[in-house]
């Protein structure tokens, strides 16, 4: 399954910078109940940069070089449910540890 990212950045080249979202754990929404969102495993993609231990950060994979870049290329769960290469998908990253709802 390919994410609608990959969709947007055959059809509009290097014009198109796609930054995913990656959020840990946590709960959004102010309906009645809040979204929550289940711990990610370490096997995941959110899980894996659980373990930098920061509350948020932001990548730039096109940067990455070495080990970091064969890992980001090549395709691992992002979220327990979805499977790809990171740097096929996006450009960035922007991982939060934990979210709540802020109403």
């Amino acid at each position: 399954m390919q994410v609608v990212g990959t969709y947007l950045r055959e059809w509009l080249g290097d014009g198109y910078f796609a930054i995913g979202n990656l959020i840990r754990s946590g709960a959004f929404g102010c309906g009645a109940p809040p979204v929550t969102l289940p711990e990610r495993p370490v096997s995941t993609v959110t899980g894996a940069l659980g373990v930098v231990e920061e509350a948020s950060f932001a990548l730039t994979l096109g940067s990455a070089t070495g080990a970091a870049s064969e890992w980001f290329g090549r395709a691992h769960s992002l979220d327990a449910s979805l499977f790809v290469p990171p740097s096929a998908a996006f450009d960035a990253l922007i991982y939060m540890d934990g979210v709540s709802p802020a109403c």
